[in-house]
Formats: C-alpha cells, structure tokens, sequence
C-alpha cells in the first residue's frame, strides 16, 4: 500500500500536480495492486503485459505495446494490428519469481 499510495503523494509534493496513472513495477499485477492503486486515487493502472486496450479493458490493467527506434515500418504496423501481441512462455512465472524474492 505505501509504495503505491506513497509514490503518488511523493510525486504530486514534488510536481505540484495531480498523478493520475501507475505503472505497476516490473510490470507485476493482480487483484490486490488493481485495489490498492484504486484507493490511491489513480485513473489507470498499466501493467507489461502486450496487447490492445479497448472499452471493456480494465482501467487498472491495462495492456502496453513497446515501440522503439529499432522497429521497421513492417513492425511498426504489426504492432498496431495486433502483431507481437501474445507474452512469452512462462513470463508471467518468471517475473513473479525474480521480484518477489528481493
């Protein structure tokens, strides 16, 4: 709870502004961070798991696309249509046993 409600607070003192979106760390998401960024006060929540947002995604899960300057045209496009979209084996297993055993 504190490093999620507490990073905003932090950051709106030192902004002078009002925080409106989290990114959970390293991307590691589930019922209970989508509850507590939600009684924090933020609007949404982004995750690191691929794919398209649409009406019906969850405003405190949403999904992200990487998109950077190595990307061709051809790529570029792909992700945009849907391509890249599906995470690889085992990801999820994989990021909950390398951060949770700090």
């Amino acid at each position: 709870m504190e490093e999620i409600a507490g990073s905003k607070r932090e950051l709106e003192n030192r902004l002078g502004r009002v925080v409106q979106a989290f990114s959970y760390p390293s991307g590691l998401v589930g019922e209970r961070e989508e509850r507590i960024a939600a009684e924090a006060g933020y609007r949404i929540a982004v995750s690191c798991e691929p794919g398209v947002n649409d009406r019906s995604t969850d405003r405190f899960a949403m999904r992200r696309r990487q998109v950077d300057a190595r990307d061709s045209l051809l790529d570029f496009r792909a992700k945009l249509g849907g391509g890249h979209d599906s995470s690889p084996p085992l990801r999820g297993l994989y990021r909950r046993l390398r951060y949770s055993a700090g």
